[in-house]
């Protein structure tokens, strides 16, 4: 009986200290696994905020970028309204195109693509040319490449009337406060210059 005894007592030792070896987790230990689950949870949701936000501003800048290079449409009569105006004016109409200044920042003239005569033409505004200090638009260069010299004369002559002179491979047309010329001496490219009226004589 004893014997009995002695070998129960012995057993429930052992089985006492098999069950203190197990870890226990602690509060601590739970609390920080809860922890470091959130905060990597936490970290994917802001990475794919990030993501989203990238590939947003990627189709932003792409939408602008090509609303920024497509030619401006403008007629002809646009250009001749706005010869005379102040450079503010113009670039409020037409934007701030291609700038070229002096040392003294004064504007001497601005390029600009533009959608004119069904084709994509090289627009080049002159400011100060004549009048220093002025900043008013006193010339206009249109490269032109598309068409013949004739077809434009009669693009010009539909808007502006018969040319006030022909000579060999210009035509010279006005209008109330410029003088139009249209030419093209080398068969290569044509061109428009339109010129403030007696700006040279003043």
């Amino acid at each position: 009986m004893k014997l009995k005894l002695i070998l129960f007592s012995a057993l429930c030792a052992v089985s006492l200290a098999a069950c203190q070896n197990l870890p226990i987790p602690s509060a601590g230990q739970e609390s920080s696994s809860a922890s470091s689950e959130a905060e990597q949870s936490s970290a994917a949701q802001k990475e794919e905020k990030t993501s989203s936000a990238d590939s947003q501003a990627e189709t932003s800048d792409e939408t602008n970028t090509s609303v920024d290079t497509a030619p401006t449409v403008v007629d002809f009569q646009n250009i001749l309204d706005l010869m005379g105006k102040k450079d503010a004016e113009v670039v409020s109409v037409l934007g701030e195109g291609d700038p070229v200044e002096n040392d003294d920042s004064t504007i001497l003239n601005r390029e600009y693509t533009l959608s004119l005569f069904d084709e994509d033409a090289t627009v080049i505004m002159h400011f100060n040319l004549y009048h220093e200090g002025s900043d008013e638009l006193e010339q206009c260069t249109i490269n032109l490449s598309k068409k013949e010299l004739e077809d434009y004369e009669k693009i010009l002559e539909d808007i502006l009337g018969k040319p006030t002179e022909t000579y060999e491979k210009s035509y010279f047309f006005a209008d109330e406060t410029s003088d139009i010329v249209l030419a093209n001496p080398y068969d290569d490219e044509p061109y428009i210059e339109i010129t403030l009226k007696d700006l040279v004589t003043e």
